[in-house]
């Protein structure tokens, strides 16, 4: 996912009011990339305007590797 993507995302979110859930990979300092799932929600005034975001980036590298080698079993079972 593109930082295109994800600023289009959290904009839809600010003018819907919606959660916003995301899947992107992520670079950590050393260089490694992992992938992470990212949502959350803005908290707007009675006014509209924002005062607060929650959220969370949650690690998911595992799971989407268990994924990809799970498709890949499936695969080879279909051939």
């Amino acid at each position: 996912m593109t930082w295109k993507k994800i600023v289009k995302a959290h904009t839809r979110c600010i003018k819907d009011g919606e959660k916003y859930l995301e899947e992107y990979r992520f670079r950590r300092k050393d260089g490694s990339y992992i992938c992470v799932e990212d949502g959350g929600i803005f908290l707007k005034t009675e006014s509209g305007n924002i005062c607060r975001v929650l959220g969370a980036v949650k690690d998911i590298t595992e799971r989407k590797l268990a994924h990809d080698e799970l498709e890949k079993k499936v695969k080879v079972a279909i051939v």
